[in-house]
């Protein structure tokens, strides 16, 4: 690991921008392809729980498989296992590319184009659950613990951004072209990003001071039995599960643009990048002053701020104010991704950040796809505005409970763990 003191050397170090490079071009290309993949399904099929039926394919094999590639991260090269999860979500692109191109449209019908997205999302998902706690370990291997404050708003800013520019270069794209022509650019990014990672220096495993002997179900066990003991990464980690279980409203999207608020792929292109915006503004400020007092309660404040945002969105039907809102839930929302990331970062073990970056991806990660589901399942029993509106009611409901059982996370202070 590099000894780096200096504030400025953030800036300058050559392989933390290969890897903010390579993080925004990856999330800058998926994000794309999500808006592309939500308005060509919704298009095709005008049912919203389909939309949520991708999001659960994709989710399933990422829980699934998350705590075995955690070990198996622990284990190897993080730099290998990151360029070959890339590797797939490329070859994921190109299925994408296919199955809305109108040699699929000719051979296939329409359910088994739709068949034929979930199964690319499963890949895509099993992909994700390798590449996630890989590129969380990368950034011990290039700062030392001490710097996380700082460290984690850029490289969340690098995330914030490409899903900024990411969905609204997708909705313009597809406004002048089509699904697969759009497909193929996000194609392009992917493997620019696939270059730029290969790049980076190698990573293997930190050597442990004593013989590892542990058979790979004891190691799965051990990163399961740390993060369920440390009750602070336990807290942090529930409260965004439920927050972004039942909070979001990102997949149900295409159908408030075309049935609530009357647009087309272009402005839900703008809805989709409306979040990332406020993200990436609180990110820069959240770089140059990190949460580091009051942590815990800022952290609660946020998500609650979050789900207010969600109620007010799911009952808006102009489209600037629903712009207004989705900015501002972006916002509130990077201030407790900020800190829960700083927190995995700083009460992680080294030799265990695989494992640990696996149950976070359990917790978090793929509550994004079972959000999905969540939605539009909602939408279908409730509809779309009044199941965005329980969601957020929910959220609320989440912080409440977790602001009274978790003391320990409400008098949390970063700036004391230093």
């Amino acid at each position: 690991m590099e000894n780096i003191q200096p504030k400025q050397s953030i800036y300058k170090n050559r392989e933390f921008n290969i890897y903010l490079i390579t993080r925004f071009l990856m999330t800058f290309a998926i994000q794309m392809q999500n808006v592309i993949t939500g308005w060509f399904l919704y298009s095709m099929t005008k049912n919203p729980f389909i939309l949520g039926m991708v999001g659960l394919a994709e989710a399933l094999p990422a829980l699934s498989s998350a705590l075995f590639a955690g070990n198996l991260v622990d284990k190897y090269d993080k730099k290998k296992v990151l360029l070959l999860s890339f590797c797939v979500y490329l070859i994921c692109g190109f299925g994408f590319a296919y199955l809305s191109s109108r040699f699929a449209s000719q051979s296939l019908s329409h359910n088994g184009i739709v068949y034929g997205f979930y199964g690319v999302s499963m890949i895509l998902g099993l992909a994700r659950s390798f590449a996630a706690p890989a590129s969380f370990s990368i950034i011990s291997y290039i700062f030392p613990k001490e710097m996380m404050p700082r460290v984690s708003p850029l490289s969340s800013t690098a995330w914030q951004v490409g899903a900024i520019m990411g969905p609204a270069i997708g909705g313009f794209v597809y406004a002048m072209t089509d699904a697969a022509t759009s497909s193929l650019v996000v194609c392009f990014f992917m493997l620019c990003s696939v270059i730029f990672s290969s790049f980076l220096k190698p990573k293997p495993p930190y050597v442990s001071a004593t013989p590892d002997t542990q058979s790979t179900g004891e190691r799965i066990r051990e990163g399961l039995r740390y993060v369920f003991q440390n009750k602070i990464i336990l807290s942090a980690m529930c409260l965004d599960l439920f927050a972004v279980l039942f909070g979001g409203a990102v997949a149900l999207l295409p159908v408030f643009a075309s049935e609530i608020l009357h647009v087309g792929s272009l402005e839900l292109g703008w809805l989709r990048a409306a979040p990332s915006l406020g993200a990436a503004t609180f990110l820069f400020a959240l770089s140059i002053k990190p949460p580091e007092t009051k942590t815990g309660l800022k952290l609660l404040l946020s998500v609650a701020a979050f789900g207010l945002c969600m109620i007010g969105f799911s009952l808006s039907e102009n489209l600037y104010l629903s712009l207004v809102l989705l900015c501002a839930s972006g916002a509130f929302d990077a201030v407790s991704v900020v800190i829960r990331g700083t927190i995995l970062q700083m009460y992680t073990p080294d030799h265990m950040r695989g494992r640990v970056s696996a149950v976070n991806t359990m917790f978090i990660g793929s509550s994004n796809e079972i959000g999905a589901f969540e939605s539009g399942t909602a939408a279908r029993l409730l509809g779309t505005s009044p199941s965005v509106l329980f969601g957020g009611t929910m959220t609320l409901l989440v912080v409440g409970l977790v602001t009274y059982y978790a003391p320990s996370l409400r008098k949390l202070e970063l700036k004391a763990a230093n």
